[in-house]
Parts: C-alpha cells; sequence; structure tokens
C-alpha cells in the first residue's frame, strides 16, 4: 500500500517496482478520508 497526497504515475510506479525483481499486480486508487480519533465522544 502506498499512501500520497498526489496521484502516482501507474507506468513510473510499475517501472520502479519491476527495477526491483517484484512484479506489480493491480494498481488501485482510492480516497482516503481520515476519521475521529474517538468518534463515540462526539455528541
Amino acid at each position: 500500500m502506498v499512501l500520497s497526497k498526489e496521484a502516482l504515475d501507474e507506468n513510473a510506479f510499475r517501472a520502479v517496482i519491476d527495477a526491483t525483481c517484484y512484479t506489480t499486480g493491480d494498481i488501485q486508487t482510492k480516497i482516503c478520508e481520515k476519521k475521529a480519533l474517538f468518534p463515540f465522544l462526539k455528541k
């Protein structure tokens, strides 16, 4: 998993991973929303 504030260049990302002798599988992009630390304390 890679967390980034900006979108990653998929082709460049695959090239870097492939250069380390690993293979990349599916690449998915999701928006990560920060949640409250203790939501049950909110009224």
